[in-house]
């Protein structure tokens, strides 16, 4: 996988930074050679520094063939690796986009409800 997490290498996980730890997760789930990595928020409380270091990874390991599943609520990480957008609004899905064809306009839109799916759509 080449995957290279600067400064981990010797330490121990309880000394590692909060971004140094989500790294290691991630490389963790994708090196026992799963095909699917699910991440749940996996920039959530990370500085600007350590959530670009885990998007970096996300982008490589997806190049690689992983497929990866991410859940986040920052539009800003998602437009940086994803290629695929679903929305869900109250537990149903109301979107499933392709990213290069749509814009955070459209997305905000079917988040907040002020677009409604088509109903095909929101039935699949």
């Amino acid at each position: 996988l080449h995957i290279d997490i600067p400064g981990v290498r010797s330490k121990p996980v309880d000394r590692m930074s909060g971004g140094q730890r989500q790294l290691v997760a991630i490389a963790r789930g994708a090196f026992w050679g799963h095909k699917l990595l699910l991440l749940d928020e996996p920039t959530a409380a990370l500085g600007v520094r350590e959530s670009r270091d885990v998007l970096d990874l996300i982008k490589r390991l997806g190049a690689q063939g992983l497929t990866i599943i991410m859940v986040t609520h920052n539009l800003d990480h998602l437009w940086q690796v994803c290629n695929r957008v679903v929305v869900m609004r109250r537990g149903r899905k109301v979107a499933d986009l392709a990213s290069s064809g749509t814009n955070m306009e459209e997305v905000v839109a079917y988040i907040t409800g002020a677009r409604q799916p088509a109903t095909a759509q929101a039935d699949a």
